[in-house]
């Protein structure tokens, strides 16, 4: 597999944001429309991904409902709620869809608000395995590569980097409806990349929005 690095614009990337589901332990709010501070979650993201990678592309799986800046697209599986896998194959047929097919892909979620500080520390993993003789077989004929974020022995599914290709490969196998991102991934030559514990940092429940605001968020 024969892929072309990222360089400072990230021109090439796509990025699929995960910003559905149920978010069952906030009480059932929107998610991605919390209040963070001064800023609703989703904001974190947008804004960061504007700033450190200001040529990739973005598609965000939401509903219609919620609301987001002027020319920023948003898609969702049909029908809602088929689980975060579902939501990355929505995002990977929305970008199939385009005039232009980009070359590498990342996944992160719209609960980690400093997720895209993560993706960093993932393109440089992806320079650094280009290299590096040993890692040669990670940019082969045949493999599947993939970059994932990882917190001592916590991996981060939601948070990966990967060729285009390596994704449209998972999807040849069928329909992702119900099934983890663990399980979608299982099929991939996944490295682990530490990352920053407060990067990858994700809000589920009242108690992690405390802790993020009075110990992680920044100014």
């Amino acid at each position: 597999m024969s892929t072309e690095l990222l360089d400072g614009s990230a021109a090439g990337l796509a990025v699929i944001l995960l910003a559905g589901g149920t978010a069952k332990r906030l009480g059932g709010v929107s998610k991605p429309g919390l209040q963070v501070g001064s800023r609703r979650m989703v904001d974190y993201s947008l804004e960061l991904l504007q700033q450190r990678f200001p040529g990739a592309r973005l598609v965000v799986v939401a509903p219609d409902s919620l609301d987001l800046p002027a020319g920023v697209p948003s898609t969702l599986e049909d029908p809602p709620f088929g689980g975060p896998a579902a939501g990355v194959s929505a995002g990977f047929e929305f970008f199939k869809a385009g005039e232009q097919l980009p070359r590498w892909v990342a996944v992160l979620p719209v609960d980690a608000p400093y997720g895209v500080l993560a993706l960093e520390d993932l393109v440089a993993a992806t320079r650094q395995a280009a290299d590096d003789a040993s890692s040669e077989a990670a940019f082969s004929e045949g493999a599947w590569p993939a970059w994932q974020a990882v917190v001592g022995e916590q991996h981060y599914p939601t948070i990966m980097l990967m060729p285009w290709q390596s994704m449209a490969d998972l999807f040849k196998a069928g329909p992702v409806r119900d099934i983890s991102l663990r399980r979608l991934w299982s099929d991939l030559e996944v490295t682990a990349v530490p990352v920053s514990a407060a990067d990858a940092f994700d809000i589920d429940t009242p108690e992690d929005l405390e802790h993020f605001l009075a110990h992680i968020k920044r100014a």
